[in-house]
């Protein structure tokens, strides 16, 4: 999850760079020679430690590179019985809370990070990392969430389901995760 952090930093930056390199004010005038655009000071390179600044998953579980798990498929269309116990405890943990999440609920894992988007939680899980999805959104004038799941089986395979959900269809969801909850207490 660490990886997928430093990307959207990286890619935040470079956006902001790029913003404040087209301002209106750089564009040339007739007669003037361009503005040159001002040149970003280079970042200092971190401090020892600081590059573990976000926390990331300690779990030693894995399962093996080769195994391609695809979103929508009974346990991410891996055959259970060509994987080892660990493997299999490992798919079986993550199918539960990858549902769970769809669902509408928490996964049974703990909080890692939290994002101020609307909700979104990122929980690392024996094995794997796991996002809730749950950022405000709008389609068509509509204001809503965009809500799903992402999975990050620690070996660099991952699957991902998102969809839109209104206000009124987030609190139906959620509603009925949390009677489902009771239910099976």
């Amino acid at each position: 999850m660490k990886r997928i952090a430093e990307c959207e930093i990286v890619a935040l930056v470079a956006c902001a760079l790029l913003l404040s390199a087209c301002s209106p004010g750089d564009a040339p005038v007739a007669g003037k020679p361009p503005a040159q655009a001002a040149q970003p000071e280079p970042l200092d390179p971190p401090l020892a430690g600081e590059e573990d600044d976000l926390p990331g998953n300690t779990s030693k579980r894995r399962l093996p590179a080769h195994l391609m798990p695809v979103a929508g498929a009974p346990y991410f269309g891996i055959a259970l019985d060509s994987i080892d116990a660990e493997g299999r405890a490992i798919v079986q943990a993550a199918s539960a809370d990858y549902a769970t999440i769809l669902a509408g609920g928490m996964p049974d894992c703990p909080v890692a990070l939290a994002a101020s988007d609307g909700g979104t939680t990122i929980h690392f899980c024996d094995g794997y990392d796991i996002v809730r999805i749950h950022s405000m959104d709008e389609h068509d004038g509509i204001p809503g969430f965009e809500y799903g799941a992402s999975l990050d089986f620690l070996n660099g395979r991952t699957v991902k389901s998102v969809r839109f959900l209104s206000e009124e269809d987030m609190r139906r969801l959620e509603a009925s995760a949390k009677k489902a909850a009771k239910v099976a207490r």
